[in-house]
Order: structure tokens, then sequence, then C-alpha cells
């Protein structure tokens, strides 16, 4: 909630800045932080947004990037991003009724990003500011928390679901907090990414979803979902101006980005087929715990032997479960990584270098998946054959448990 209401304001005021677009805008510098109106000045609410009470003493709106610049006296220079919204809101003051409003987005910019010449770590003794976040700004606002259902306790935030779209179809799903008031946050300009063989598929449905390559220049829409009540706004996102790369080179690089996430996606499924073939024979064998008979003695050894199969093919992929940090430049998850490392940088023509650790990355994963697939279509299918013939049940057998009538009888009860 970007403002907090005030009855009055009892401060000096230092400062006054009226909007340069919309008049009902305007806001206050005082001795005690800022104040913004959207009615011209009859209502005042105290800004309450990353914003201290300190003393206000110049205010300025930038004509270009509409933000509202402020400098204070004692605590330097603060930049509020972009005040479109609270424009908006001047204009027509019915939107903080609606349950649900997306403000219209702001320009983003793919930009590339280098770290600044001198100190890498600044510690304590050299003054870091926070920079604008980078990627594309969205501002919405909600009337109200909804009610959740089945309890009567009045949540202060709830999560709203956020999607954005390549013309009808969902590139990237997110969530985001919001209260009720001026809500913003940010989207990365990344589309959908892929998990990785070294990571666990995540135990949760709703798990946060991997972030992958950045989206291409080109006009998206981002859609939000907050109970039955939905809106979206456009954004439009642009090459950083400093880049020129024509647009033929930008496909021929997504074309690239689009192989590698394939090869991923093909590690990852071998993996999981993997680990869910080890629960399986892990569930068999505590079936068998209590069986002696000579099927069982072979299931619970050839099972033990399919493990270690697993674990071999496995670890041709995926690091080995170590205590520390491993990084296996051999192994296919390796050659990922380097070919990670190569494209990701995304802002200038593919070049002979990135196709070479992508060429290596798929044959990396020729042979893997071959001797894999052999796996279960062979030994596999004996070990399920064999379970099956030895007549293994995931079902046991209980007795009916309770108090005859004579027993009620001798403590009591009545016939």
């Amino acid at each position: 909630n970007m403002v907090q209401s005030e009855d009055s304001i009892s401060s000096f005021a230092l400062s006054f800045v009226q909007d340069i677009e919309e008049p009902n805008l305007m806001f206050l510098g005082t001795e005690t932080g800022l104040y913004v109106s959207l009615n011209g000045g009859e209502n005042w609410d105290k800004w309450g947004k990353n914003y201290p009470s300190v003393s206000t003493v110049d205010l300025k709106i930038h004509p270009r990037e509409h933000d509202l610049i402020i400098g204070t006296f004692g605590r330097a220079a603060f930049v509020l991003d972009d005040i479109r919204p609270l424009r908006e809101l001047a204009k027509e003051p019915s939107i903080v009724d609606e349950p649900l409003h997306v403000f219209d987005a702001p320009d983003a910019f793919l930009a590339g990003y280098k770290q600044a010449a001198g100190t890498r770590f600044q510690g304590d003794a050299i003054y870091d500011g926070e920079n604008r976040p980078a990627g594309a700004m969205l501002t919405f606002s909600i009337k109200e928390i909804l009610p959740k259902e089945g309890s009567s306790a009045q949540a202060k935030a709830d999560t709203l679901l956020v999607e954005v779209l390549n013309q009808s179809q969902v590139i990237r799903t997110l969530k985001t907090e919001a209260k009720p008031g001026l809500n913003r946050f940010n989207w990365d300009l990344s589309r959908k990414g892929q998990r990785g063989p070294n990571t666990a598929k995540p135990k949760k449905k709703d798990a946060p979803e991997p972030a992958g390559f950045p989206v291409l220049p080109g006009t998206y829409t981002v859609r939000l979902t907050y109970g039955d009540y939905q809106d979206s706004t456009e954004v439009d996102v642009h090459l950083d101006p400093r880049i020129k790369l024509p647009e033929a080179e930008i496909a021929a690089r997504n074309t690239m980005a689009e192989q590698y996430i394939t090869y991923v996606s093909l590690a990852t499924q071998a993996v999981d087929q993997l680990n869910e073939a080890t629960n399986t024979i892990g569930v068999i064998m505590g079936q068998l715990s209590d069986r002696e008979d000579a099927a069982a003695q072979a299931l619970k050894e050839q099972g033990k032997a399919l493990k270690d199969s697993i674990k071999v093919h496995k670890e041709l992929i995926a690091q080995k479960e170590v205590q520390g940090i491993l990084r296996d430049p051999h192994i296919v998850s390796g050659k990922l990584g380097s070919a990670a490392s190569y494209l990701w940088s995304f802002y200038h023509s593919a070049n002979e270098t990135q196709q070479i650790v992508l060429e290596q990355a798929k044959a990396s994963l020729e042979q893997p998946l071959e001797t894999i697939n052999q796996f279960f279509t062979t030994d596999w299918i004996q070990f399920r054959q064999a379970v099956e013939q030895a007549n293994v049940s995931f079902f046991e057998d209980y007795e009916i448990v309770g108090i005859d009538n004579d027993e009620k009888t001798e403590a009591g009860g009545r016939e």
C-alpha cells in the first residue's frame, strides 16, 4: 500500500509541485515527510512506501520519465518511479472502488547491464544507491482483501496470479502479493524456463515456475487474476537502444535458446523417470520386508541391483549427491551449464562458440539417453514382470476391530 491516510498535516511545508499533466495531482514536501493529493489539495495522504519521515526540501517531476524526484535534508535524493498511475487516479477517483484495476504500464527495455569498475564488494564503506528494478513495472489496485473460504479471519494481504501472454499463449506465470490500495511489482522480462536435471521435482503443485531466457522485443499482455476478477495491460518491450541487432540475428539467437531448453527438458525428464523408478523399488522392497520365500529373496536382490544401476545411469546426467559444491564439467548437466553461460548473454549475434557448446550439450545427451531407454525397455520390464509373478500385494488384510455383545453386557452395556 503506497499511501497512508492522514486527517491533517501538522508540519512545516518546505516544497510543493503540481503535476505537469493532471492539475488535481499535487505533491507536498514537509519537515516530516512527503504528502500527495489526488483532488487538488482538498485532502492529503502521507506517502508511506519506502520513504522516511524526513525533511523534504525540493520536488521535481521529470517530463520524460514521469518520475517524482525528491531532494531531502540529510537523507540524499529519492526517485519515485512512474507517477502516471496517480494521474489516472486523480482523473478517475472511482478506480479505488474497483475490485481489481491494472494501470497502463510504461515501456520496458531489455537492458544490458555491466558491473561498474572499481570495488566489487563495497561493504559498509562505500555508498551504494538503489537502482530502479530491471524489467517491466506493473501497477495495480485492489479495493479489499477477499475473505478466504472457510475462514472468518480477515487477512491483511493476499496473493494474485500474474500471467504474461505472447498473443494468446501464456509464456510466464508468476504470483505477487497485494494489499488494499496501490501495489507495484516487476516482471523481469523472462519467459518460462525449464527445471534442470540437478533439481528435484517440486512436491507442491503450486511451486514457483522456473525463469527462463529473456523474451524477444515485442508487445506482451500482462494479465492479473484475483478471485473472480481479472484485468490486464500491454507492455511494449524494446531492445536496449544502445545495442544494434538486426531482427534476423535476434531470431537466430532465439532458436539457439529454444534448442537449449529442449535439451534441458530431455535431461530432466530422464532423471525424473530414474528417480520415480527408485521410489517404486523402495515401495516394493517395503512390501517384501516380511517375506522370506525364494521369490521374495530373488526380488530383493534384483531390486538392490537395479537401484545401483539407476544410480550409475543418473550420474551420467545429474551431479552426484555430495556435501558441498560439485560441478562436474564432463557429465550432461555440466555441458548444459557451460552452454547456458554462453547463451544467457542474449544481446549479441549468435557466434561459433555458442554453437559449439550447444552441440557439445546435445552430443553429451545421446549416449546416456540411449542407455537409460534400454534400461527401461529391458531390465525394468523384467523386474516388473517378476514382481507381478511374485504376487506382491500393496493391500493388507485387516481384522474387524470391535467388542462383541457378551463383552458389552459384562461391561454394563445393554442388549
